[in-house]
């Protein structure tokens, strides 16, 4: 049971953290750059 809740956590992190990159790309392109 736990590992299930530690694997939906990561999956969370994962989406926020693609959806931050999302609004850092849309606010400044030249963020693309650096991310690579």
């Amino acid at each position: 049971m736990f590992s299930v809740l530690v694997v939906a956590f990561l999956m969370a992190v994962a989406k926020s953290d693609a959806i931050q990159i999302d609004i850092n790309y849309s606010a400044d392109p030249s963020l693309k750059n650096f991310a690579d």
